[in-house]
């Protein structure tokens, strides 16, 4: 898997800057094992889709500083692998990479690449990215950033489901406190599929153009940090397309809230709900949205953690994740709970 690194920039720019330089760099494993109700992701999953499960995750990050120029990584790699469904065993990697050089104090620009693949199972796919990036930051309390960059997916179950994609929008970031933070961004994007425009008969007529869909999503936030930790997040999503039951527009709320308890516990609890409506009815993509059900589904989660040395924990987590598609006649839920424990190093 290959992640875009803007090279020449970063070359010239080092040549150009003190010979100073900073590093730092951290990494996190974790080792869990558990249950999972639904191990094939299926829908109108029964008993039968039970199974044990274990997991592995590895995520590392790092960041350079050298006159104007920053770069910044993070890589994560984990495995997943069930006792009867081994079919649905999966690995995952992802990382993202950031070089930002800053002419002005008050100014950077940034080129900023991020992947992701997922191999095994029933539902492969690579998404990445690539984007340019102009950040204005006068202060600490205030960022805005405009980007703009190239967007592909790849469906390997379905490649009529792949696509490139155009992006642009902005975000907003003001801490107005200490303790308190508003967020927001609004993007949009135009997507080109490979397969044609299907009809209300769902097949694509003689002289059908390609399949484009035109996206656009908005999305506010606001975060406290005190003795506890409150995040609230909205999201809206309209997801136009030319072709007969892909079109959808989704609305997400979601929150998270940590704390810390008696026993030097953390306790992070995380909620999410999403109403989506399909314009024609029915939803012919409904089995991307298991792809990655943390992201697509109402889902509820709980992960305690407590420390047993300064740099490993033991942790207990659980989740549930739940989706229905009533014009499909599709409902899906799957329950996850595991144990384990995780390490930390570096700076």
């Amino acid at each position: 898997m290959r992640f875009p690194l803007p090279s020449a920039l970063l070359t010239c720019a080092l040549l150009a800057a003190p010979a100073n330089a900073q590093w730092a760099a951290n990494g996190r494993a974790t080792l869990l094992a558990g249950a999972d109700t639904n191990a094939p992701r299926d829908y109108d999953a029964t008993a039968a889709g039970q199974d044990a499960t274990g997991s592995l995750v590895v995520d590392g990050s790092a960041q350079y500083a050298r006159g104007p120029v920053r770069a910044f990584g993070d890589l994560s790699l984990g495995g997943r692998g069930f006792l009867r469904y081994g079919s649905e065993n999966v690995f995952v990697s992802a990382g993202t990479v950031e070089v930002e050089l800053r002419p002005l104090d008050a100014v950077s620009v940034s080129l900023v690449g991020n992947a992701k693949d997922r191999r095994g199972g029933q539902r492969d796919y690579t998404d990445g990215a690539g984007q340019a990036v102009l950040t204005w930051a006068p202060d600490r309390r205030l960022q805005v950033r405009l980007r703009g960059g190239l967007h592909g997916f790849n469906y390997r179950p379905n490649p009529d489901y792949g696509f490139t994609a155009l992006e642009w929008g902005g975000s907003l970031s003001w801490r107005f406190d200490a303790r308190h933070r508003l967020l927001g961004s609004l993007d949009a994007g135009t997507r080109t599929y490979p397969s044609f425009a299907r009809d209300e008969t769902r097949t694509s007529p003689p002289g059908a153009p390609r399949r484009t869909d035109g996206v656009l999503s908005a999305s506010a936030a606001y975060e406290y940090r005190g003795p506890v930790r409150v995040r609230a997040d909205y999201a809206w999503t309209e997801q136009r397309s030319n072709s007969f039951g892909e079109t959808n527009l989704r609305h997400r709320l979601s929150a998270q809230v940590g704390v810390r308890l008696p026993w030097e516990v953390t306790a992070v609890v995380t909620g999410a709900l999403q109403l989506t409506r399909f314009p024609d009815g029915i939803f012919l993509s409904s089995d991307i949205l298991l792809a990655n059900d943390e992201e697509n589904a109402n889902s509820l989660s709980l992960r305690l953690a407590r420390p047993v040395t300064d740099s490993v924990d033991v942790e207990l987590r659980y989740a549930l994740f739940q989706y229905q598609l009533p014009a499909n006649q599709l409902s899906y839920q799957r329950q996850v709970a595991f144990v384990g424990m995780s390490a930390r190093w570096g700076d």
